[in-house]
């Protein structure tokens, strides 16, 4: 849980992260393009880790229930 919980703080700074980016308006557009590109890429990777850790989490859940059942 300390982890899903780690994730979802850096997904909240990465998002905070990209909303300042698009607040700044400079002539560094293609620059910041490329890093808001990166950025997204970042979010999504860690948003599909955070997915796959409640599936992960949910079929432990479901085991342990089932363990019970059969004890």
């Amino acid at each position: 849980m300390y982890l899903v919980r780690q994730q979802r703080q850096e997904v909240e700074l990465l998002a905070q992260l990209m909303l300042v980016i698009l607040q700044i308006h400079q002539p560094l557009e293609v620059i910041i393009t490329v890093y808001m590109y990166q950025l997204l890429q970042e979010v999504i990777t860690v948003f599909i880790k955070l997915a796959l850790g409640q599936i992960i989490l949910e079929a432990i859940l479901h085991l342990l229930v089932i363990l019970q059942v059969i004890q």
